[in-house]
Formats: structure tokens, sequence, C-alpha cells
């Protein structure tokens, strides 16, 4: 299963970079830059599985701990040996979800995503992904 995912993967990036190649880069969708030049530093013979992470959250705000989750995610999966990991996304919930919790101290999507883009920006394999929180 998890082959077929990664080949789907694989042939859907393909489309999505020609796609965003002609009609430029939509700042609500998902950027790839960092995903796809990761896979395309792996071995086609590489036998792991490709994987990208996800984590999703209010990130309200976003601290340290959030890159964490995803660094010892990344960490435990390849000393596995079966699998590497080519990107990982922290992804902020919608401002409805998080101010439904958080009342008057819910932040901005704007600011949620801006912060959670300063947190890995200095990192080769890390980005965010706004869609849920554009919604």
């Amino acid at each position: 299963m998890l082959h077929a995912l990664s080949r789907m993967l694989h042939t859907d990036l393909s489309a999505s970079s020609a796609h965003m190649e002609k009609k430029g880069s939509d700042p609500t969708s998902t950027p790839i830059a960092k995903l796809t030049k990761n896979l395309a530093a792996v071995d086609s013979s590489d036998y792991r599985t490709r994987v990208v992470l996800l984590s999703t959250g209010s990130l309200n705000p976003v601290h340290v701990m959030h890159r964490n989750i995803l660094e010892s995610a990344k960490k435990q999966l390849e000393a596995s040996g079966r699998h590497i990991v080519v990107a990982g996304y922290l992804s902020p919930s919608h401002f409805d979800y998080v101010s439904s919790k958080l009342g008057k101290e819910a932040l901005s999507a704007h600011h949620r995503l801006e912060m959670a883009r300063l947190a890995v920006a200095d990192s080769a394999w890390l980005d965010v992904d706004p869609w849920e929180a554009v919604q």
C-alpha cells in the first residue's frame, strides 16, 4: 500500500510541478520545491519508501516542539532502514477551529502561517502547507 501511495505521490507531484510552472506559484497551495528537490536527490534504485510527514494543529503559536515532533518522526522512520523522509509539513488549522478553542487568544491564520514559515525557513525538508488555514 505504501509503495502504491509513493508512486501516486510521485506522479501527482510531476503533474503539479508542471502545472505550477505554467500558472505561477499560488500562495494558498502546498509548496513543493523542497519536496521535489529532495525526491530528485534520491537515487531511483533506492528501495526505501519515500515518506512525507504532516503535522496539523492550531500552531497558536508555533513552537520548537512542533518542529521537534517532525524531526523525531523522521529520525525514527529512517532508522528502520525501510523509509526515507523527503518532506514534512506544518499545517495550521483554520481560524474558525482555533478561535472556537481559544477565543480572543486565537492568532489570525496569516500570523500563524508566517510564524510557521519562520520556524522552518532554515530546513531543507520542512515546509508549511497553508491549505487548511486558508479554507
